[in-house]
């Protein structure tokens, strides 16, 4: 589910998706994990899907909860040749996090964090791009304490970045 298709400069397309196991909220290998699968024909067949997140327990401190950890990946390819996925993480600590690749997915970057200070799991859904000068622009939906019911109101937020190499 939350598929997002990215298209490369050789003609491949890559989908991005969420592999979600019912009644196991556990993350291991393709179990309840961002995943990637590629065509290299137009759509017309795909690859078996890979894993491209850990467990989350590289970077995200405080770690607990219950429920899906990962939702929404949002794919973008960035003018210097990487690719960015970002994601909603939707278990303690909850926020947004991303991973890169250097190699056209072929291997992945440790899990990051973008935002981790989310007072509830009713966020991500992450849309982005990259801006002139190298920056980073998401916007995602979000949740912080303000007093109203439900873990308070629900917003539109964004966060800009630039990464490093």
């Amino acid at each position: 589910t939350y598929a997002g298709l990215l298209f490369l400069p050789n003609g491949n397309l890559q989908c991005y998706f969420l592999h979600i196991a019912q009644g196991d909220q556990t993350v291991d290998s393709l179990k309840n994990a961002i995943c990637m699968s590629i065509s290299e024909d137009g759509g017309n067949t795909w690859s078996e899907p890979e894993p491209i997140v850990g467990k989350g327990r590289e970077c995200w401190k405080n770690q607990g909860g219950k429920g899906n950890i990962y939702r929404s990946p949002w794919p973008m390819f960035l003018k210097d040749g990487h690719i960015l996925v970002v994601f909603a993480r939707r278990r303690l600590p909850m926020g947004i996090g991303g991973v890169i690749s250097a190699d056209d997915g072929k291997t992945w970057s440790e899990e990051f964090v973008i935002r981790d200070d989310a007072n509830c799991d009713d966020l991500g859904y992450p849309v982005g791009c990259q801006i002139e000068d190298g920056y980073i622009f998401i916007a995602y939906y979000y949740t912080l304490p303000d007093g109203n019911n439900f873990g308070g109101t629900r917003h539109i937020a964004s966060t800009v970045f630039k990464i490093f190499s």
